[in-house]
């Protein structure tokens, strides 16, 4: 079975996440799919593992981007979609 993990940048630095387990995706629909609490649960297991993840400081674009990669790599998103298209702010429930 391939390997299902993806890349995200966020602050500049590119980072592999993997597909979310049960756990992180029962909290992950907790949280209402916010997008700041998606891209925590992905940090946890990131490679590399930032230090603090409280200190990266992304751009808007990177947020957005990073949100649909996760969402599509946890089969929650299609790939060709948009979870931002409603509301224009990856914040959102």
């Amino acid at each position: 079975m391939p390997a299902r993990t993806a890349t995200i940048t966020l602050d500049g630095t590119p980072y592999t996440v993997h597909a979310f387990n049960i756990g992180e995706l029962e909290r992950i629909t907790q949280s209402g799919n916010n997008a700041w609490a998606v891209l925590r649960i992905a940090m946890e297991r990131a490679d590399p593992k930032p230090i603090n993840v409280e200190t990266i400081a992304p751009t808007l674009d990177e947020v957005k981007t990073a949100f649909e990669v996760l969402l599509t790599l946890a089969g929650l998103q299609k790939p060709e979609g948009n979870p931002l298209q409603a509301s224009g702010d990856p914040v959102a429930a």
